[in-house]
């Protein structure tokens, strides 16, 4: 069987439910609008009964439950680029929201950044920071004190 590849903020998570919810439920999205998203959820809830669907957008049943942490591996980030945006107010004033330069240079610089690539974003500074998967670790192996 495949790893499952989950991301670092994930992994504790997924190691805590492992260890008293009976494990990790995928579920699948039945959404035509989203289609190819994914949840994770415990497979038990606290009570030991089983968890329900996490959103109306996932399957009724989960896809796979797995038990333990052979079944996982961690992608560790890699911080490739970070750069100043601009925001803007929405035309209804209720939210901020990138400007389109902002916008095309984030979605170029993911791009350049190469497959698998994302975004996040430092509220304090007003930056965006792109990163990429870097180093792929056995769950079993990889550590919360870095």
């Amino acid at each position: 069987m495949t790893r499952q590849r989950i991301t670092e903020d994930m992994a504790p998570k997924i190691r805590e439910w492992i260890k008293t919810r009976g494990g990790a439920s995928q579920w699948e999205s039945v959404n035509l609008s989203n289609p190819g998203a994914a949840w994770w959820s415990p497979a038990n809830q606290v009570d030991g009964s089983p968890t329900p669907k996490p959103t109306w957008q996932a399957a009724e049943k989960p896809a796979q439950t797995l038990v333990s942490e052979k079944d996982f591996e961690v992608v560790l980030p890699v911080e490739v680029k970070r750069f100043r945006i601009a925001l803007r107010r929405s035309g209804s004033g209720m939210y901020v929201k990138l400007t389109d330069k902002s916008s095309a240079r984030v979605r170029s610089e993911c791009d350049k950044a190469g497959d698998g690539a994302w975004y996040q974003f430092d509220y304090n500074t007003q930056e965006c920071i792109v990163m990429r998967p870097g180093q792929v670790v056995p769950m079993e192996t990889w550590n919360t004190e870095g």
